[in-house]
């Protein structure tokens, strides 16, 4: 099967080889339209680190990247920077012409550059309309660092060199794909290839399932007592990498929201109202933190479990599991689930090839 019966969307951890960088990936991509001029774009990303800095816990971050278009102008991959791939990189490495990336302690901040400044700009000219702003101007200091204050010298924002080889890690990113999933992953894949692309020590791929249909208090509660009871076994049966970060267990507190009795038969809007009381984080195996909250365009349910690969046939295997797994929440809400994995492997809606390698898997 070519085609999943769920919009899906993928993000794929890979690393550029010495020489070479994610917007290496994205011309490559780009070539095979008409449109060469406009098909490649530039664009800020935004990113988040922990901090060591006393008093700021993270650092918000704009990296580089780029948005690969059609010949119709619809957007077909975006190649950006994932902050967690570090170790196949040499920090000794002189850093890169035209490379930087901006930085602030107040996420606000950057959503004034995303909407005044030009990720195509220069570094020394990127922060220029900002400063405007703010009534001051861009001043460099030492390290190749440029930077804006306010007029009594509180920090703004500053857009520092990357670091050496900063350039190489490439989160490829599909958009949310309604047909042709299996297609995209070969035809980006292997441009990926043909480049020497590699998959890092730390990498992931998560893929993102729309949670339109799971955006029910009967169906959200069966895909919890789903992670529930299989979590570990799901991660088991995917080879989750142990170097991946930004991993872990969903709280407690959801699980004990989610068994309190008749809470499957409320309504969604009251569950949504106290499922914002539970601090859900992205940062786990499975992010339902945007089947929660109504943020325009990123209504998703995010799997995160499944480790680094280049393979477009096991990645679209996974997003088949998964999707199987989603239908099995929507369609048998009645159903008793079963506590043995394999009995429930075993009921999700697998073709007969599909069911023997994963119960092999299991094995």
């Amino acid at each position: 099967m070519s085609e999943l019966a769920w919009k899906t969307g993928f993000e794929i951890e890979l690393l550029a080889p010495p020489g070479k960088s994610r917007h290496d990936l994205a011309a490559a991509i780009g070539k095979g339209f008409s449109d060469q001029s406009n098909a490649v774009r530039r664009i800020f990303y935004p990113q988040s680190e922990p901090s060591k800095v006393d008093g700021t816990p993270v650092f918000e971050n704009l990296v580089l990247g780029y948005e690969v278009y059609d010949a119709s102008n619809t957007l077909v991959a975006k190649c950006v920077d994932d902050l967690t791939i570090r170790k196949n990189l040499s920090r000794e490495a002189k850093s890169q012409k035209g490379w930087y990336r901006i930085i602030s302690d107040d996420k606000r901040l950057l959503n004034l550059v995303l909407e005044h400044c030009d990720p195509e700009a220069d570094q020394k000219d990127v922060l220029q309309p900002l400063a405007k702003l703010f009534g001051t101007s861009v001043q460099k200091l030492e390290g190749d660092i440029y930077h804006v204050a306010d007029r009594t010298n509180a920090s703004i924002a500053m857009a520092p060199t990357l670091p050496g080889e900063r350039h190489r890690p490439c989160e490829l990113i599909s958009p949310p794909l309604v047909t042709g999933q299996l297609s995209w992953l070969q035809d980006t894949l292997s441009e990926a290839h043909a480049l020497q692309f590699t998959v890092p020590t730390e990498a992931a791929v998560h893929i993102h399932f729309d949670a339109t249909s799971l955006r029910k208090a009967v169906i959200f509660a069966r895909l919890v007592d789903i992670l529930r009871l299989h979590g570990r076994s799901l991660r088991n049966l995917v080879k989750t990498n142990t170097n991946c970060t930004r991993l872990g267990e969903l709280p407690n507190e959801l699980f004990e929201l989610m068994a309190r009795p008749g809470i499957a038969k409320s309504g969604w809007k009251p569950l949504r109202d106290q499922l914002t009381k539970i601090k859900l984080t992205k940062f786990c195996d499975f992010n339902l933190m945007n089947v929660v909250l109504d943020v325009p365009h990123k209504q998703t349910f995010e799997v995160r479990i499944f480790p680094g690969s280049m393979d477009a046939k096991k990645i679209f295997n996974w997003a088949r599991l998964f999707v199987a797994i989603l239908n099995n929440c929507v369609e048998h809400t009645s159903k008793a689930l079963s506590a043995d994995f394999k009995t429930f492997l075993m009921h999700l809606q697998l073709n007969k090839s599909e069911q023997e390698y994963w119960m092999a898997e299991v094995n």
